[in-house]
Order: C-alpha cells, then structure tokens, then sequence
C-alpha cells in the first residue's frame, strides 16, 4: 500500500473530511486532495 493511499485510510478511519484533515495538519485542502488521488508525494515537513 503506498503511503498515499494509507493517509486516506487513516482519514476515513477517523472518518473525519478532507478539509478537516487537512486544517489539523496545516495544508490547504488542494493539496491533501493531490496527495491522496496520488498525484503528489506525501513529505515529512518539520516546520
């Protein structure tokens, strides 16, 4: 399973929206939508 697809996993588990997700991590929406269609790769931010 690609890291991609185990974020959208661990977000339905959580069963909480794209938009909330991505408000929690401190992404636009675009961006998590982009990483879970697998269209960009997920990064280890630090800041």
């Amino acid at each position: 399973m690609t890291v991609n697809k185990r974020i959208r996993q661990i977000r339905q588990a959580l069963n909480i929206t794209q938009i909330d997700f991505s408000k929690a991590i401190y992404v636009n929406n675009g961006y998590t939508a982009e990483i879970e269609n697998g269209h960009r790769a997920a990064n280890d931010r630090k800041d």
